[in-house]
């Protein structure tokens, strides 16, 4: 796997990370996996997998091709 393809799935882990960061904060909806109350523990949990998600993108970013 080469740096950029790493780099595009960290930065899609990061957006799905915070969207089901997001989904299981609101209450009310019927989530997948229990009752309709809002999940702390698994919106923190995807929030951290947003995190790693950055840390992966930041890591493997493409390096600058411009020489000034």
């Amino acid at each position: 796997m080469n740096k950029q393809t790493l780099f595009w799935g960290g930065i899609l882990l990061f957006l799905v990370g915070v969207a089901a960061g997001i989904f299981f904060l609101i209450p009310g909806i019927p989530h997948i996996i229990a009752d309709s109350n809002m999940h702390i523990k698994h919106a923190i949990a995807a929030f951290a997998l947003g995190v790693l998600g950055i840390l992966a993108s930041v890591v493997n970013r493409p390096k600058s091709r411009a020489r000034v």
